[in-house]
């Protein structure tokens, strides 16, 4: 993005306007208040540059950024972005040092992710905030809806042994958009989830499940947080 199309070794291009970025974030930042937003810049901002992307975003005040891996995460780091980061696909164990050197949140989409965060800061004298998925029915990942009052009680007991704190817990909508009955189950069950985990005593800071096509629809999806893709980069509900 820095280089101009006259630059050598390059045939073809791609310009990205980084002031209709900025727009498009600032126009969805009004229509989800007072809930905050969090960019979705993984996948090198899906090949637009997450350093540029972020840097342009981050006068905006998000929340934090999303990115799928640590490294992607450690990324932007190296590139000057200072704000929360959270890494949204599994991170392996042999990731959790660079999570923590990279200052990185991380989702956990099992029990067994939850515990391994757990266990591996706690190893490096460390706290890592964990973002927690719930499954309400898109059936790809996250803790089962379903089964709630069966895993509450060991996230809560992974909690207490203070390697991880809860930063948030949400669920991915499969069809926001498109099935405006199956996206308010999907809403139902992550409420109904976390009434349950928070009667096992556990604080939950944010709630959050809407994408582009959730966020720029009923603000009931709103919540605490959203977290927008393709609208930003030019994409039309």
């Amino acid at each position: 993005m820095t280089r101009s199309r006259e630059d050598p070794p390059y045939r073809a291009w791609l310009e990205v306007d980084l002031a209709a970025l900025s727009r498009n974030a600032r126009r969805m930042a009004r229509h989800v208040a007072p809930a905050r937003f969090v960019p979705m810049v993984k996948a090198d901002a899906y090949g637009l540059g997450a350093i540029e992307v972020a840097r342009a975003l981050d006068p905006l005040g998000p929340y934090a950024f999303g990115v799928a891996t640590p490294p992607e995460g450690a990324e932007l780091r190296r590139g000057g972005i200072e704000r929360r980061i959270i890494v949204f696909a599994p991170s392996a164990a042999a990731e959790i040092p660079q999570l923590l050197e990279a200052r990185l949140e991380s989702a956990a989409l099992s029990l067994a992710s939850f515990g391994k965060l757990e266990a591996g800061a706690r190893a490096a004298t460390a706290r890592i905030p964990v973002h927690l998925e719930i499954d309400t029915g898109m059936g790809r990942a996250g803790l089962p809806a379903a089964d709630a009052a069966t895993w509450a009680p060991e996230v809560a007991s992974v909690l207490s042994r203070g390697g991880v704190t809860l930063a948030s817990v949400y669920t991915h909508f499969h069809s926001a958009g498109a099935d405006p009955a199956a996206t308010s189950l999907q809403l139902t069950r992550l409420r109904e989830a976390a009434s349950v985990l928070m009667e096992a005593g556990v604080e939950i800071p944010f709630l959050h499940a809407a994408n582009s096509d959730a966020a720029m629809g009923d603000p009931q999806y709103h919540l605490g947080l959203v977290r927008p893709g393709i609208y930003l980069y030019g994409g039309r509900r």
